[in-house]
């Protein structure tokens, strides 16, 4: 049998097929967590996303070269940052969009009036208020890239992940 597909009975032995859907688990669970609308609950999936992503570099590391655990780590490690580079991007094109939307003049304006607001809902509200298409555009904008490739790319390898297989081209892109 191929080594690159090795079912989840041949790595029982060493619990790899467990712990990687585990972390598939804990990964997914923060990246969701983060779009509940509650500030607490936010902090707390990014607190457990940046626990994840450290332990990835960890058992990345203590495992075996070219093993099930070495694979996946990998595949996510490199998930992780080319998202972020996504979401980047997308900041850079969002912020471009809103400002040439409204206008520089106008936007400094309002961000003299937010400045003047004591809670960061104020800010949101200011701007809400005036600008809600323009905001919600930027907002897809600069999430939607990053979220969207991440939310294909976890999937993806939970599905590999589950029946016990390495993903084909963990370096890749896609």
């Amino acid at each position: 049998m191929n080594d690159s597909f090795k079912t989840m009975k041949d790595q029982d032995d060493k619990g790899e097929g467990k712990r990687v859907q585990q972390i598939y688990a804990a990964i997914l669970a923060s990246f969701i967590l983060n779009f509940v609308p509650d500030p607490l609950i936010q902090v707390i999936a990014s607190l457990v996303f940046m626990a994840v992503f450290i332990a990835l570099y960890v058992f990345r590391r203590l495992a075996e070269p070219d093993g099930l655990m070495d694979n996946h780590m990998t595949y996510l490690i490199r998930s992780v940052w080319i998202g972020g580079l996504f979401v980047i991007i997308g900041t850079i094109f969002g912020i471009a969009y809103f400002i040439g939307s409204i206008g520089f003049e106008e936007y400094a304006r309002l961000g003299q009036l937010a400045l003047e607001k004591q809670s960061p809902q104020d800010v949101i509200d200011v701007y809400m208020s005036r600008y809600r298409n323009e905001m919600i555009v930027g907002l897809i904008t600069t999430l939607g890239p990053g979220t969207a490739y991440l939310a294909y790319r976890f999937t993806k390898g939970l599905a590999r992940a589950v029946k016990g297989y390495r993903v084909a081209k963990p370096l890749s892109w896609l």
